[in-house]
């Protein structure tokens, strides 16, 4: 056997084990990421149509989703910039997917005080 003939298949086998490292060297998450993943709770469905809403958290940042069909492409109602600390709670929807309303804030405590975590000496 040549010695041409048995360098090319070694060449071929390093390009197939050495390229795909390449790429996903490139395609590698930030440390952010994993530190702050996004993940989406309370999920909750129309009674008579195809439309989901849900409440997501990503980075600090709640807000809320909703999706119809036949692409439930996620469409953001709200628009947090910061983490501002304040719950997004009891979502629903409407029977037919109109309409979605939900809690932003804290419940009061046993004491009847309302969680004030930005100590925002404004907040009522």
């Amino acid at each position: 056997m040549r010695r041409s003939s048995r360098i090319l298949p070694a060449i071929v086998i390093l390009f197939t084990v050495a390229l795909p490292t390449t790429i996903g060297a490139q395609q590698r998450p930030s440390i952010d990421e994993f530190l702050a993943p996004a993940y989406p709770f309370e999920l909750v469905s129309a009674a008579s149509a195809d439309r989901i809403a849900w409440l997501s958290y990503q980075s600090g940042r709640r807000d809320v989703y909703t999706a119809a069909a036949p692409r439930f492409r996620p469409v953001r109602f709200t628009r947090t910039a910061k983490d501002d600390r304040l719950d997004l709670t009891d979502l629903r929807i409407s029977r037919d997917g109109a309409t979605v309303v939900f809690v932003r804030g804290h419940a009061p405590n046993r004491d009847g005080w309302v969680a004030n975590p930005t100590s925002d000496p404004h907040a009522g």
